[in-house]
């Protein structure tokens, strides 16, 4: 994800670890929050070329290292990014939106 712009919960980086695969982002807000560096994935300087170069030769020589990120991205989006939990959390954000426009009637 090599991004120059704030995205707020970027899908690709989502889909990346549903599929089991590790990410590499820039360390910008928004990719910085679901890549966890050396957790799930790996962060880059944003705008810098070598680093995210660097990053995805570092993956390529440990497959290893580069299977365990990726579960542990998988196991992320099981956990916090399910459909339930995306329901959940949309049915929380329009109940308390609801709530407010009833009080401001």
């Amino acid at each position: 994800m090599p991004s120059r712009c704030v995205d707020n919960l970027p899908n690709a980086l989502l889909e990346s670890f549903a599929c089991g695969k590790p990410a590499v982002g820039a360390d910008v807000e928004g990719v910085s929050v679901v890549v966890h560096h050396d957790e799930n994935g790996l962060l880059f300087e944003a705008g810098n070329t070598a680093d995210l170069a660097a990053k995805l030769d570092l993956l390529a020589a440990e497959p290893g290292r580069a299977r365990q990120l990726g579960l542990a991205g998988r196991r992320l989006v099981e956990q916090e990014h399910s459909p339930e939990q995306h329901y959940a959390s949309l049915m929380q954000a329009f109940g308390a939106a609801i709530a407010e426009a009833r009080k401001g009637a």
